[in-house]
């Protein structure tokens, strides 16, 4: 991954569009921001402690539509708390913290979840849908 791909976001432009990993790094974060607006369409409303509402008719009107079921989502939730994220090492590589704190985000299931996304991604689009989509962008098409 380029080292400007980090905490929910890629922050440098133009090397997306030079990296081969570029559209791979896309829909990974296209699929964070996914579990994102499942978290969202989920929330509890203030008055639910009220009320007693679980929010069971969010939950399953997402898995109906989605496919995400509610411990998928709480999970994503609970991983997504800034006090709960793991976030990827700086440092050196070599070092067994730096490898031990890459293990821990790597293994979070918002990471697993946007990594199985992007490999599906990967395997679905092939070199002619990028071209097709390059002159949809109205961009030079790439040759193979």
């Amino acid at each position: 991954m380029p080292s400007g791909a980090r905490r929910g976001r890629y922050g440098h432009g133009s090397e997306l569009l030079d990296s081969p990993y570029g559209l791979q790094i896309a829909a990974h974060e296209a699929r964070h921001q996914v579990q994102y607006e499942m978290i969202r369409r989920t929330e509890a409303d203030p008055w639910d402690w009220v009320t007693g509402d679980d929010n069971s008719e969010e939950y399953a009107e997402v898995e109906r539509a989605y496919g995400f079921t509610r411990e998928e989502i709480e999970q994503w939730r609970h991983e997504f708390r800034p006090w709960n994220y793991e976030f990827p090492p700086i440092g050196d590589p070599s070092t067994p913290e730096y490898q031990e704190q890459m293990q821990d985000y790597l293994d979070q299931e918002v990471e697993v979840n946007a990594r199985e996304r992007e490999d599906v991604f990967a395997d679905e689009f092939s070199f002619e849908d990028l071209q097709q989509a390059q002159r949809d962008a109205g961009v030079p098409v790439s040759e193979g």
